[in-house]
């Protein structure tokens, strides 16, 4: 991406477009508020920046009540999913926010969070480094440390955009078994270095063994779980079909 400002009438215009993509689009950013939409191969919009305000040289941006929204592919105004950010830094030529406060991500199906960040706008890959927390239906799970894919719906794709692609959590990992992933897990709570989800196959994968109680227990008795993959059922429905604005 690339900011190109100039002035006109008193405020603050600029150019922002995807480079070395073919997602590129011009936009116009104005000292009230910034819109960058970024779209797919076929020209459908699959998601957009947003910014209260922005102020900065002409290569890096300190944006404010920033906000990512992605769209259903059928229809370029219902937001399915939110990339939420009080403050971050845009960097022009890596195409990069980053910022060191707090970071969440919604969707209807899941909620993560964290602090500080750096997120890629054009492949949807954020990075968290610190106070990771990710909530499913079927468990919670915490770490130091995390990078999640997000989902992008494109045409031909059977995902849908209500989950997480791909996320990778490591160091200090924490998981607690919900209600509804009882059936799924061997254990209650448990503890490990490493966990991998799969939102497209809906599979968790721990590389190494946990430490934990296990779901039967009538005691509050550690044991030690071997790595394994869990597979869980089919995603609960949700009251609401898309995640609303701010």
């Amino acid at each position: 991406m690339s900011l190109s400002p100039l002035r006109r009438h008193g405020w603050l215009l600029a150019s922002v477009a995807l480079a070395a993509s073919p997602l590129a689009r011009a936009i116009e950013i104005t000292a009230e508020g910034i819109t960058a939409p970024v779209f797919d191969a076929a020209g459908h919009k699959t998601h957009e920046l947003k910014a209260r305000r922005g102020t900065g040289s002409p290569t890096q941006k300190h944006l404010e009540g920033v906000e990512v929204r992605y769209f259903a592919l059928d229809d370029a105004t219902r937001v399915v999913q939110r990339v939420l950010t009080d403050e971050a830094t845009w960097d022009q030529t890596k195409g990069t926010l980053t910022g060191n406060g707090a970071v969440t991500v919604e969707n209807p199906l899941s909620t993560l969070s964290g602090r500080g960040f750096d997120f890629a706008l054009a492949t949807s890959v954020l990075n968290v480094q610190r106070e990771f927390k990710l909530i499913m239906p079927e468990f919670v799970l915490t770490s130091d440390r995390a990078i999640a894919e997000l989902a992008v719906e494109r045409s031909g794709d059977r995902m849908k955009i209500r989950d997480l692609k791909r996320c990778e959590a490591t160091d200090n990992l924490r998981i607690v078994v919900l209600p509804a992933g009882k059936k799924s897990f061997e254990f209650a709570e448990a503890t490990s270095t490493h966990a991998i989800y799969d939102g497209s196959t809906r599979i968790v994968t721990f590389p190494n063994p946990l430490r934990g109680r296990a779901k039967d227990s009538k005691v509050d008795v550690e044991t030690e779980f071997e790595k394994t993959e869990v597979k869980l059922g089919p995603p609960p429905p949700r009251a609401a079909p898309a995640v609303s604005g701010r």
